[in-house]
């Protein structure tokens, strides 16, 4: 095969002399029938159907709705002296791990070093491995094996949330003697004194990361929205926001001065992190055959080390910023948000999604352009707005500020897609592993059984009158929160008013 610059005109030209020879074959009858049939096609697709094929359309009705949510399987136990959480499903012979340690006591610096951390676990040598059969044994005993910083707030209370370095795998029953050895290897024997292999590795995330933003800058604008607003967006930022990508920048820029002492701090760390105080093991499976396997062996090979779990979280909310970020291409992605202390309750769910479909996707979509936009409501506390790929950050952040003003003038509007789409939202399809994923949210959450059949009352009753009651907290929130827009330089000059400092990524 050769690159070729012309092959894409050539074949456009090729196609263009082929339609238009079929063109000239057709005689004057030919192209009238063509031409009248179009004519129906259009008139038939714009013609409104009838009222009686409309009520012929199968629709859900609220009161075929449970009143009750799905209850997953958690039971709160312990095997060889580690707390463990079991889900007892059907897996078909394999084992869902999820292997939690605590960081609620580190600091931002050492969370954004936990991140980095994870990164390179799984891919440097450990004392039993090089690089290379290291990845034969990973692929030969899990599915899979991942490594992360979790943050999880607690439900109405943004001040509060719980922070993880969180190992998930798969592997057959049969091979988990194995697999636990393996990742015990890998938490307590990763050689991180390999400056080059580092290096790679760091710069391999680092252009992902730009390359992330860059492509899903909402997310990354709702990270700087929600650091000011909960300890949970405080530790997600320092983990895997835009924080830490310039960290990682900074690392690479300095990364021959800074190596030397940081390997003796991720080595320091890694030892804090990995011992049993730390840990939780949750555990999806058919039955608990391999639960006391699996903790036997991380209880055998992990040291004691010590851990105090706080109180309240070490990482507060920023104070409020307004602030654009520099990034390449020619669309931004806007976000407001702020302090709701509403967003713990059902009707709030039923309201970021009305939002969303009757206000935001006509005035930010339909009108503005943009890909796409939506309200969101984390049950910590926070609400907020955005825009994905948007043509015009500064109109759309107008639109955000008439949420309250929409909320209020709902009118007669039906509530039940609206109603129907939140308990969907709520309550996905769920394979045996993301039930025991949720599960453990939840656990970590602080959401009971209890809590979820009181949110989805409050989600079943919601009426437009109870909407309009949360317009002037949302006001409150949107029109005194923190703003974030990233995009091109030319469309942040245009936000100018709504933005207090402007930075490049």
């Amino acid at each position: 095969m050769r690159p070729s610059h012309t092959a894409g005109q050539e074949k456009q030209a090729e196609e263009t002399a082929r339609l238009q020879a079929a063109r000239n074959s057709w005689n004057g009858e030919e192209l009238e029938n063509l031409r009248q049939r179009q004519a129906q096609i259009e008139a038939w697709q714009n013609t409104p159907d009838p009222p009686e094929a409309l009520a012929s359309i199968p629709m859900l009705r609220l009161e075929e709705i449970p009143a009750e949510p799905e209850k997953l399987p958690l039971e709160e136990t312990s095997a060889n002296g580690l707390p463990v959480l079991r889900h007892t499903l059907p897996t078909g012979g394999i084992t869902y791990l999820n292997v939690y340690f605590a960081l609620d006591d580190l600091p931002a610096e050492q969370l954004t070093q936990a991140a980095f951390l994870c990164m390179l676990l799984g891919s440097l040598d450990t004392a039993g491995h090089d690089m290379d059969a290291l990845q034969k044994a990973r692929s030969s005993l899990f599915g899979d094996l991942q490594f992360s910083v979790e943050a999880y707030g607690e439900l109405g209370q943004p001040q509060r949330c719980r922070v993880f370095l969180c190992a998930s795998g798969s592997m057959l029953d049969g091979r988990a003697e194995k697999a636990a050895e393996l990742l015990a290897e890998i938490v307590l024997e990763t050689v991180l004194d390999a400056p080059e292999k580092v290096y790679a590795l760091l710069c391999q995330h680092r252009a992902a990361f730009a390359e992330q933003i860059a492509m899903a800058g909402h997310s990354f604008a709702m990270g700087r929205v929600s650091v000011c607003c909960t300890a949970a967006g405080a530790a997600g930022e320092y983990a895997g926001g835009i924080a830490c990508y310039r960290w990682l920048k900074e690392l690479e820029e300095n990364f021959r001065e800074r190596f030397p002492a940081l390997q003796e701090e991720l080595a320091a760390l890694a030892a804090r992190i990995f011992c049993r105080r730390r840990l939780t093991v949750s555990m999806t499976a058919s039955d608990g055959k391999t639960e006391g396997v699996i903790t036997g062996i991380l209880a055998n090979r992990l040291p004691d080390g010590a851990y105090s779990r706080q109180e309240a979280s070490l990482l507060r909310p920023w104070t409020r910023r307004r602030e654009g970020i520099v990034i390449p291409g020619d669309v931004s992605f806007a976000l407001v948000g702020g302090v709701f202390p509403e967003a713990c309750r059902g009707v709030a769910k039923v309201m970021g999604r009305a939002v969303s479909l009757a206000h935001l996707w006509n005035a930010v979509r339909v009108q503005g352009g943009a890909y796409g936009a939506g309200m969101v409501v984390d049950g910590a506390g926070m609400v907020g707005c955005y825009s994905y790929r948007d043509p015009s950050a500064a109109r759309t952040l107008d639109c955000f500020r008439r949420t309250a003003g929409f909320l209020e003038n709902l009118g007669e509007l039906d509530m039940t897609s609206f109603i129907l789409g939140s308990v969907a939202e709520s309550e996905p399809l769920l394979t045996p592993r993301m039930k025991g994923k949720t599960a453990d949210a939840r656990h970590w959450h602080g959401i009971t059984y209890g809590v979820l059949c009181r949110i989805r009352r409050e989600m079943l009753s919601a009426a437009a009158e109870k909407l309009a009651d949360l317009a002037e907290p949302v006001r409150a929130a949107l029109d005194g929160g923190p703003v974030c827009v990233l995009g091109p330089r030319r469309q942040l000059d245009d936000c100018a008013g709504e933005l207090d400092v402007v930075e490049v990524l």
